[in-house]
């Protein structure tokens, strides 16, 4: 598929989350309205607590489409180079195997000191 074709096919994408944004914005804004309608009208009777969590699962969901948007539009502007999965991933095992012999290391040094430790308790008591 041609550069072309798929930058029409993100671009669609973007405009489609972007309709998404719109309307779970919109969705938040008739929450908050109810809410403030129904704890005007029944007060403590509500839970306050449930009402802000529906308001938050709203939000949540905003601010999810919001980032797929953004990374969307920086890949369409060239921010986003893919190509560096394999040198991120590469980077990502060098630290991993570094890890890995460090805990080593450490390992050992736990065993001497811990031998040492008990040395230590067996002259005490003497």
């Amino acid at each position: 598929m041609c550069v072309a074709t798929i930058n029409q096919k993100i671009a669609r994408e973007i405009e489609r989350l972007k309709e998404e944004k719109a309307r779970f914005e919109k969705k938040l804004k008739a929450k908050k309205e109810f809410n403030k309608s129904a704890w005007n009208e029944y007060g403590s009777e509500l839970c306050a607590a449930s009402l802000e969590r529906a308001e938050s699962d709203i939000q949540t969901s905003i601010n999810r489409v919001s980032n797929h948007i953004n990374l969307l539009t920086e890949y369409l502007e060239g921010k986003i180079d893919l190509e560096k999965t394999k040198i991120l991933s590469k980077k990502i095992k060098d630290i991993n195997d570094e890890i890995q012999k460090l805990e080593t290391k450490k390992s050992a040094l736990r065993k001497e000191l811990d031998k040492l430790g008990l040395v230590e308790i067996l002259l005490l008591a003497i």
